[in-house]
């Protein structure tokens, strides 16, 4: 009787998620007909109201909507959408907060891997160029959306370093090696997630080694070395960031 009752409920649980989803059909075939701007408008408009704005699809929807309005210059153009790649961001933790079961995880992971992949490499480009303030201000939505982010901690810490905020960098670096050394499974992170963490510790170990840090540089380099050792994938094509994280390793700690 028990067994059967835990069964009920499962499947009542499944069928209102079903009926929910069925709910947002519309921001279903706006995201499929790439009508990014009105899904936006429509999507908004459902967090807005009494009845949805607890309901977590449509922050997905939101920040999806965003995000791709982001990529595009001449919708970014315009005033409603110039914050358009912070409000992604903001949109995406307001959803992590509503679907705190975790319902429709695998779509918004499948989503978030893809945003994460682009902003992270815009903020590589503008950290490699010299604008830190571009690129922490990408950071601060970062660890906001993903506070256990290993990657956008460090990469954050060095950015605050560069810009002088000395107090706020050695904590954001703390918490960024701290994290590091909690991972327990490395395939467990999204790839996004594994390629920023290899490309913050070589960016903070090369940071240590001009701020004359040898010894530091040494135990952040060495920090990665067991998830970046590997130079050749399975068909024997070479890894090149890893490559790079090995010879960069291999110079500090063996040179």
């Amino acid at each position: 009787m028990k067994r059967l009752m835990i069964l009920l409920a499962v499947f009542l649980y499944a069928g209102s998620n079903l009926l929910k989803a069925q709910e947002y059909e519309d921001l279903a075939a706006l995201w499929v007909d790439q009508k990014y701007e009105k899904l936006a408008d429509k999507a908004f408009k459902y967090t807005e109201k009494d009845k949805s704005k607890n309901d977590p699809l449509p922050y997905l929807y939101l920040a999806k909507a965003l995000y791709r309005i982001s990529l595009d210059e001449k919708l970014r153009a315009k005033e409603e959408f110039k914050k358009s790649e912070a409000e992604a961001l903001s949109y995406s933790v307001k959803y992590k907060k509503k679907d705190k079961n975790g319902i429709y995880k695998v779509d918004a992971d499948k989503f978030f891997a893809e945003m994460k992949k682009t902003y992270f490499e815009q903020t590589e480009n503008y950290y490699e160029s010299g604008d830190f303030k571009k690129a922490l201000a990408i950071l601060k939505k970062v660890v906001q959306f993903d506070p256990e982010n290993p990657g956008a901690w460090i990469v954050k810490a060095i950015c605050e370093f560069e810009m002088k905020n000395k107090t706020e960098a050695v904590n954001n670096a703390n918490a960024g090696v701290d994290f590091v050394k909690k991972i327990q499974n490395f395939n467990d992170l999204l790839e996004p997630d594994q390629d920023f963490m290899r490309f913050a510790l070589m960016a903070y170990a090369n940071y240590l080694v001009k701020t004359k840090d040898v010894p530091n540089a040494k135990k952040i380099i060495s920090l990665g070395y067991q998830y970046y050792s590997k130079t050749k994938d399975d068909n024997g094509e070479a890894i090149k960031g890893n490559e790079d994280y090995v010879a960069l390793y291999n110079k500090l700690v063996n040179g």
